[in-house]
């Protein structure tokens, strides 16, 4: 049992070099901190990966043999090695030598913190604890499961068995991923990765929050925030409704950044997020990805942004979800008409749902910017 939780976790471990190199990638102007890179590139790895999986079965036609999963996790690494390579003239490698480095300069800013950082940091692990004990307890099965357990034993894709109303495909070819590595399918992936979603948004909305708020401060956010689970169950969201959140939360948080000037690789951060949601779900497509056109294009005309950072912008969305889109025009599917013909008071809630952690970043840089004082539109 142990040695399979071991294999779980390798899996998720795996798809992680290619998001943080994404990350690094898209980050031209070095305006993000290594946290927030370190963990974003979790979570964009990750639908980098079940992209490239889609692409392959559809286009390429091949079936989700074992080489495809392991080919993908490692192809999209020599490939951004090498566009990093072509602008700064080096590799990213890890630094093993400064490893002892790393961890003691962490451990010396760790004894450093007051007791009252201390007492909030007990009690957020308290609260993530527990929120992950009811987690696992609640019944986290959706259509996602269903579709994993589908494509797992069919080891194809077939767009008529997983439906076409959420298209939760981010989620259950992660699933699949899982099942792959362990060797067989069962529901408590869905659980598993639920665990591993609630963890990147935590940290996620951590590194995102600017260095000029106080360790405190932002501490006692992610303590509230992570009271999520309880409020997602709330709304009856599924694990594809939290993996949504967390791409509309890196969408809509890093525009904002943008917006009060914290540097460009926010704006275009934010647009690869926005391709990654639609990815993830159909209200990206039928909701973000129009929000965004006109956004971006209202930015244009008021010349807060160059007509060459628009094209930018729109090139590399276009070009992460072109097989997803591509296979919507090929087939003539209709997905405006289906998404409102079924769109019922639970999509609804779902779609709140995805605004909850975005609702907490926006309340705590209010509080903060009230009580503490703090300047918002600091370099982070």
């Amino acid at each position: 049992m142990n040695y399979l939780w071991f294999k779980l976790i390798l899996a998720l471990i795996l798809i992680w070099p290619r998001g943080y190199l994404l990350v690094y990638v898209i980050d031209r102007a070095k305006n993000f901190d290594f946290g927030f890179k370190f963990f974003a590139g979790w979570i964009f790895g990750l639908a980098a990966f079940t992209i490239d999986l889609f692409s392959a079965n559809v286009f390429g036609g091949f079936k989700l043999n074992p080489w495809l999963f392991y080919f993908s996790v490692i192809s999209q690494v020599f490939g951004l090695e090498a566009v990093i390579f072509l602008f700064e003239r080096k590799l990213l490698w890890p630094k093993f030598e400064n490893v002892g480095t790393f961890f003691s300069r962490q451990k010396n800013n760790f004894l450093s913190w007051s007791k009252n950082e201390y007492l909030i940091l007990v009690i957020l692990a308290l609260s993530f604890l527990v929120s992950g004990i009811f987690v696992w307890q609640v019944n986290v099965n959706s259509a996602a499961d269903n579709s994993a357990q589908l494509i797992f034993n069919a080891k194809t894709i077939s767009l008529a068995e997983i439906g076409l109303k959420n298209y939760p495909l981010n989620g259950s070819l992660a699933q699949v991923w899982l099942a792959e590595m362990a060797g067989r399918f069962t529901a408590d992936y869905s659980k598993f990765l639920v665990i591993f979603y609630y963890f990147i948004i935590l940290a996620v909305f951590y590194t995102s929050l600017p260095k000029k708020i106080s360790r405190f401060a932002k501490l006692l956010s992610v303590y509230f925030l992570s009271n999520l689970p309880l409020l997602f169950f709330y709304f009856g969201a599924t694990a594809v409704d939290w993996v949504f959140a967390i791409f509309l939360f890196l969408t809509l948080a890093n525009f904002f950044y943008y917006l009060t000037g914290r540097g460009n690789s926010f704006f275009y951060f934010s647009g690869i997020a926005m391709a990654f949601s639609v990815w993830t779900r159909n209200d990206g497509l039928v909701l973000i990805f129009p929000l965004f056109v006109l956004a971006t294009l209202v930015l244009l005309l008021i010349k807060k942004i160059k007509l060459s950072q628009w094209l930018l912008f729109w090139f590399w969305p276009v070009v992460t979800v072109s097989s997803w889109l591509s296979f919507i025009f090929a087939n003539h599917l209709n997905i405006f008409r289906i998404y409102f013909a079924d769109f019922s008071f639970a999509d609804l809630r779902g779609i709140i749902a995805g605004f909850l952690p975005l609702i907490f970043l926006f309340l705590a840089l209010f509080f903060i910017k009230i009580f503490g004082k703090i300047n918002l539109y600091g370099k982070s």
